[in-house]
């Protein structure tokens, strides 16, 4: 069924005129209006997020593009409101709702944002509350049942803004000023009062054991890379309409991703579906091994990686497969490790891979031999990352820190 199938329900044109006209009076930054579209039944929300990345303006535009072409081939969006809260400047944004109308996708601009750079926890909880208010909103739609998160831009997993500057895709901007940290994420979905059915990163790493954690409390599922996603980023064309259903395909997202990288220009691509509901137990599991074994650091170069950052010219990883380390941490205590086998499967229940992942760091396609679609930075020996990681929830939930 269509986002808007017909207008048999009594709405028309006057009714959608009326709609752009109250829009054009109706541009106030404290004010959200109340528009009138066509009536529909939605069960969720989905709202897109670009923070302002000029590095990665055309990628983003294509992938609201393809995520319209999408929408048009399976005509329409079926029981989803879709809500994209774009920048449009460092300092500034637009929310704006897309519906299918007869044949066609339409934008109707809900929200301008003025003197609001798309950053932070504090300009992420009013924009999520924002999107939360206008879709409970009297109008006959619904959506306000359930709710999920795209985010499109730059990023770095778990690690802080300003402990390593490298145009990968970052949780943000071009620059630290662009930036958002994972908890100022957690806490603004809290602040906002909302739980996300799944959180997607179309940005490089995020797809690690320390960010699945820091929002095991905000939302359900958390998709994304364990190792860089290309600029173009999501094949949306392909995939979007798995997403844009209450019960919500994840195999098929996987699927549409794998067989879209295989047999892209550079034919690398790893992706995941992670359920952040099983974290605790990870964290548990993983804090059980630490207190028995120690890892044998002589084995870390062993490791399968999922990055390739040098410090003067010499590898320091920090994105090692979760799977690969644990078995190596375990060594031949087969009890935990088969223990911690089954709950990383219960961790990953979906991931794809092209069978390579490539970085920019060191400008290389490197082969994937071990692949559990989640990394760990626990054996990093980079000096860069230590502090900060050691002061991770992951961290502290892992290790005595006492």
């Amino acid at each position: 069924m269509g986002f808007l199938p017909s207008l048999g329900r009594g709405w028309g044109w006057g009714l959608l005129l009326l709609a752009v006209l109250l829009l054009a009076a109706c541009k106030d930054d404290d004010e959200l209006p109340l528009i009138a579209l066509p009536d529909y039944s939605a069960e969720q929300t989905i709202i897109i997020i670009q923070p302002y990345t000029p590095s990665l303006q055309r990628a983003l535009a294509q992938n609201i593009s393809d995520i319209k072409q999408n929408i048009a081939d399976h005509g329409g969006l079926s029981n989803t409101r879709l809500m994209v809260c774009q920048a449009i400047g460092i300092n500034s944004a637009t929310l704006k709702e897309l519906y299918y109308f007869n044949g066609t996708v339409q934008e109707m601009t809900v929200k301008d944002y003025r003197n609001f750079p798309l950053v932070g926890k504090e300009n992420f909880t009013t924009v999520l509350t924002d999107v939360k208010d206008y879709v409970s909103a009297p109008t006959g739609r619904g959506g306000a049942e359930a709710f999920s998160l795209i985010i499109g831009c730059h990023g770095m997993g778990w690690v802080p803004s300003a402990t390593y500057n490298h145009s990968t895709r970052y949780f943000g901007g071009d620059s630290e000023s662009t930036h958002t940290e994972v908890p100022d994420l957690a806490a603004a979905i809290a602040d906002a009062d909302m739980h996300m059915d799944f959180i997607l990163f179309d940005d490089c790493y995020m797809a690690c054991v320390e960010v699945a954690y820091e929002l095991r409390a905000v939302t359900d599922y958390l998709l994304a890379s364990p190792a860089e996603i290309m600029d173009y980023g999501m094949p949306y064309q392909n995939l979007f309409h798995f997403l844009a259903t209450r019960s919500h395909d994840y195999t098929s997202v996987m699927t549409a991703f794998e067989d879209f990288y295989s047999t892209y220009s550079i034919p690398s691509g790893t992706y995941s579906a992670i359920d952040c509901r099983e974290a605790e137990a990870m964290a548990a599991l993983m804090k059980e091994a630490n207190e028995n074994h120690l890892f044998d650091t002589s084995l870390e170069p062993t490791l399968q990686v999922y990055d390739g950052m040098k410090v003067n010219g010499t590898y320091k990883h920090a994105f090692y497969d979760l799977g690969d380390y644990a078995e190596k941490l375990c060594g031949d205590d087969a009890t935990l490790l088969g223990r911690i086998q089954q709950q990383v499967q219960r961790l990953v229940p979906f991931k794809a891979t092209t069978g390579t992942f490539y970085s920019k760091f060191d400008g290389l396609i490197q082969p994937i031999s071990i692949y559990s679609g989640i990394t760990v930075s626990d054996p990093t020996t980079n000096n860069r990352f230590t502090p900060s990681l050691h002061d991770t929830s992951w961290w502290h939930a892992t290790h005595d820190v006492s």
